[in-house]
């Protein structure tokens, strides 16, 4: 009777030990540090109208794609938004800044009058992954006059955090035991039923 419950003990704290690496898992690489940057963005006054905004994983057909505030450091990050203002012809230009001093301007010429869709891509991946990991800020210009801020954050490849190999190493080692003690009680049996 003993050996049940020392084999139920270990099996509850090997389970035990997998939903809270687990749990721990998820909120570091699935948005722990993402609230604060729900609702980053701002708008400046007396300048260009900001309809609608997005920092997306991509556009299509003109329109935001996949809408998120957090990035791998090998993804493309796409700026997108809708200005309104009566302008015909005008300069649009994103400035991103970044960690490690990173700032990168990307100009748009376009025609425009009324409402209009344009959008800027920051390709991470050109840049060492370690130098991008951080918080970013991108300020949309129009025409020099600053019309909009966003915040996002670019997070390591992978998800991994430094203790996952050693969980993992454990959560081996106590299947390995729990394995072990199970086939010597097995075998226990067998060979006491025999005499």
């Amino acid at each position: 009777m003993y050996g049940v419950l020392k084999l139920r003990r270990s099996s509850l704290a090997f389970l035990m030990i997998v939903v809270t690496a687990t749990s721990l898992y998820s909120y570091a690489s699935h948005g722990g540090r993402e609230a604060f940057l729900e609702d980053s963005s701002k708008q400046a006054k007396d300048a260009a109208q900001v309809v609608d905004h997005a920092i997306c994983k991509g556009v299509e057909d003109g329109r935001p794609v996949g809408k998120t505030r957090k990035f791998l450091s090998d993804d493309q990050v796409f700026c997108w938004v809708k200005i309104a203002d009566s302008v015909d012809r005008g300069k649009v230009e994103w400035l991103f800044k970044g960690p490690n001093g990173i700032e990168r301007s990307i100009p748009y010429r376009e025609e425009r009058s009324g409402e209009d869709y344009c959008y800027a891509v920051l390709d991470l991946s050109r840049y060492k992954s370690t130098e991008v990991v951080g918080d970013w800020k991108v300020t949309v210009y129009v025409d020099e006059k600053e019309v909009f801020t966003d915040e996002f954050r670019v997070e390591p490849l992978g998800g991994l955090v430094w203790w996952g190999p050693i969980v993992g190493l454990l959560m081996i080692f106590m299947l390995g035991a729990i394995l072990t003690l199970s086939f010597k009680r097995m075998f226990k049996r067998k060979g006491s039923s025999k005499t």
